[in-house]
């Protein structure tokens, strides 16, 4: 019996050139949430942006956002958990970061964000889709360093590299965190990016942490993921689910596979294991 579903976002629940959540995994999780079992979203994006694909949907989903480092219960609700880097972590990990000339960065704290590169189309994609959504509050700074000064010592929720140049520097850099900074972990949801959070911050722990909160033992929970980030979520779970177009590491790490995210890979192991094949 699964009670709790957390899928993941990009290259999983969502499909390129759709926009939103393809009907036919939106059916399937509005169906399982009629019987009352919960859902979550759970990504690298930013909480903003992950609540108004939820609210543009009609799916009142739980949000894990920033790998399980900010959380809400709610689309657009208040935070009910966020777990930062140490502010002298975050204040080394710029430094080491700029010895790194032409690499980008984001640092993401709650819905704020301060990124070394200016604004493009292939920006706001890497970054969030919902970044210039008219009513919406969160903030970017662009090459700021009052700003991003006052984020480091306030608490930051995820830090992102990005190697446009794919020209191998990621691996010496996670190397560097890991001799230098034990205190950060560092994972990644593409193949040109690090996404770097606190030690014991990840989506698994998110998810764990939220299927306490809900009194819900993880057998009967099932996430779903298509990353190296989203190992730690399909290990968790009683029900870990990989989608076919998932890397070599997620498969590996995944107890079942499902179809591709393009053919809806969600909704088929949404149907398989919580709705008892029913079709949605």
């Amino acid at each position: 019996m699964i009670r709790l579903i957390a899928t993941d976002m990009d290259g999983t629940l969502l499909v390129h050139g759709v926009t939103g959540i393809p009907d036919e995994n939106l059916r399937a999780m509005k169906q399982a949430a009629a019987r009352g079992i919960h859902v979550a979203l759970c990504s690298g994006r930013m909480p903003e942006d992950m609540s108004f694909f939820a609210s543009d949907a009609g799916l009142n989903a739980h949000i894990l956002a920033l790998n399980g480092s900010y959380c809400l219960d709610v689309p657009h609700g208040p935070c009910v958990s966020s777990h930062t880097m140490q502010p002298a972590d975050a204040q080394a990990l710029r430094g080491m970061l700029q010895a790194y000339p032409g690499l980008h960065y984001a640092i993401f704290s709650g819905n704020d964000l301060v990124v070394n590169m200016a604004p493009s189309d292939d920006w706001e994609i890497n970054v969030g889709t919902n970044l210039r959504r008219p009513g919406g509050k969160t903030r970017v700074a662009v090459n700021q360093e009052e700003r991003l000064q006052q984020m480091l010592a306030q608490g930051v929720n995820k830090l992102v590299v990005v190697d446009e140049a794919m020209t191998g520097v990621l691996e010496k850099i996670r190397q560097e965190i890991a001799r230098r900074l034990p205190g950060l972990e560092v994972s990644s949801s593409w193949c040109n990016n690090l996404e770097i959070m606190a030690r014991g911050v990840n989506k698994g722990a998110a998810v764990t942490a939220l299927a306490r909160r809900l009194d819900i033992p993880m057998d009967q929970v099932m996430t779903l993921g298509d990353n190296e980030n989203d190992i730690p979520m399909l290990t968790c779970a009683g029900v870990g689910v990989a989608v076919e177009n998932a890397t070599p590491g997620a498969l590996a790490a995944a107890k079942y596979r499902t179809a591709s995210n393009d053919r809806f890979g969600v909704a088929e192991a949404i149907r398989r294991f919580a709705l008892d094949g029913e079709s949605v």
